[in-house]
């Protein structure tokens, strides 16, 4: 089958497209194989991770301090919250001890005062 010259040119232009992609590309790995396996580049790039990896580091360590110190204030505040319980509940057996002890000098009082009532009302009863 016969081209005409228009799709010879297309043909051969697009041939040409493919032919520069082609070296384009191995052009570009060849290049990236170079940049990988240059020492100098890896140093960089090494370094480069390094200060990343100790930054992160440092961060890390930064947030550990900051949890060991919430964790702390936490601890110190649940001990002051059991001592106020601890507290208020010796105050509250405090209280009721001396309620007890209240009711107890009350009756003495109460009876007493109706052993003297009683006596009273004797030597009354005499004279």
């Amino acid at each position: 089958r016969k081209m005409s010259s228009y799709q010879a040119v297309v043909r051969a232009l697009g041939m040409l497209l493919i032919g520069v992609a082609l070296v384009g590309k191995l052009a570009f790995i060849t290049l990236s194989k170079q940049q990988a396996y240059d020492p100098a580049a890896l140093l960089q790039k090494g370094e480069g991770l390094q200060a990343t990896l100790d930054h992160l580091k440092a961060e890390r360590s930064a947030l550990t301090h900051k949890i060991q110190a919430v964790d702390r204030a936490e601890a110190v505040r649940r001990e002051r919250k059991q001592a106020l319980r601890h507290e208020a509940e010796e105050r509250k057996e405090d209280a009721a001890r001396k309620v007890e002890q209240d009711k107890s000098e009350l009756a003495a009082e109460r009876q007493f005062k109706s052993t003297l009532e009683t006596g009273l009302d004797k030597i009354r009863g005499l004279g």
